[in-house]
């Protein structure tokens, strides 16, 4: 993951990843404090995404406010550049939405790419999600997207 974070085009919507010890001891924390649940996703045998989820209710640090327990927030990028735009994308959220989301039985999904990350907004839409409005997040101007289950 750490090397995946350094490529240019995930670095152009995540931003520049912090040193080795910092981003060891942020994963780190992040696990050790259940913050989220976090995926490498493999296709054809070879991880190529990463995807995690957490409640938008238990994230601090002014993120998603006001929020309620029925709440999961989203992120996700592909790594193997070679795989983007063809669709793996909106199969991976439509996959994972029914095998891990759903059944934990809440009302939506939300997210947050970047306004110019036409890419990612294209295949959060083809799933299900609408565009509910721009927000300020810690990491500057996000779009708001929600998927209601």
């Amino acid at each position: 993951m750490y090397g995946w974070r350094q490529l240019p085009h995930v670095q152009e919507y995540w931003g520049e990843v912090d040193k080795w010890d910092d981003f060891f001891q942020n994963f780190k924390r992040s696990l050790e404090l259940n913050e989220s649940e976090q995926f490498l996703v493999n296709y054809q045998n070879k991880p190529f995404a990463f995807i995690q989820y957490y409640w938008a209710s238990k994230v601090d640090n002014g993120w998603w406010t006001g929020y309620g327990d029925d709440v999961i927030g989203l992120d996700l990028y592909i790594a193997n550049i070679e795989l983007l735009a063809q669709g793996h994308g909106s199969l991976l959220l439509k996959e994972f939405i029914s095998s891990k989301l759903k059944p934990l039985n809440v009302r939506s999904v939300i997210c947050d790419p970047k306004p110019s990350n036409q890419r990612a907004i294209t295949c959060f839409e083809k799933v299900g999600f609408h565009p509910v409005n721009e927000i300020a997040t810690p990491d500057g101007v996000a779009f708001l997207m929600q998927m209601k289950l």
